[in-house]
């Protein structure tokens, strides 16, 4: 049975006016594959629920992936972890999980020039994003700039600075 054009515009109209991106985008998608197998009306609605939660998970993380400031092709897959010892592949899997926020602990990373610092942890910060954390990426130039006019840098769970 198929809704009326009243029905349809008025679901619509809520869903823009809840702010319900990704069950605007789905709905007619998911309400046809629900009649279509004989959906259950809870699962009907998870369906619809799961996928607003997905779009909104992620343009939370392409939000923060912008606010971070992080370069964009200094990902965890393009960083050659065969480059680094087996004890610091270990410190760098252990990073990953964002214990370390928890904790309130300090991390430093050490090298020569040009061994991967910066993309390191640039990778790192990366997955903390994916992961749902603030993170602000500078380098010590910058970041004294903004500390001289008074910016703000409060309410990111990682400040990540670059000195070069």
């Amino acid at each position: 049975m198929a809704a009326s054009n009243d029905v349809l515009a008025g679901i619509e109209k809520c869903f823009r006016y809840l702010h319900l991106p990704g069950m605007r985008d789905g709905y007619e998608e998911i309400t046809a594959a629900a009649v279509r197998e004989g959906m259950a009306f809870d699962r009907y609605l998870l369906t619809l629920l799961e996928r607003e939660s997905d779009v909104r998970w992620n343009h939370r993380v392409e939000r923060l992936l912008r606010e971070s400031h992080l370069p964009p092709e200094k990902t965890l897959e393009r960083f050659e972890m065969k480059r680094l010892p087996a004890k610091a592949a270990q410190q760098v899997k252990t990073l990953l999980d964002g214990g370390f926020l928890e904790r309130r602990e300090n991390v430093l990373a050490f090298g020569n020039p040009g061994s991967g610092k910066t993309h390191l942890v640039s990778a790192i910060g990366h997955a903390l994003v994916q992961a749902g954390r603030y993170v602000f990426f500078t380098t010590c130039s910058l970041l004294r700039k903004f500390l001289a006019f008074g910016l703000m840098m409060s309410g990111f769970s990682v400040i990540l600075i670059d000195f070069i």
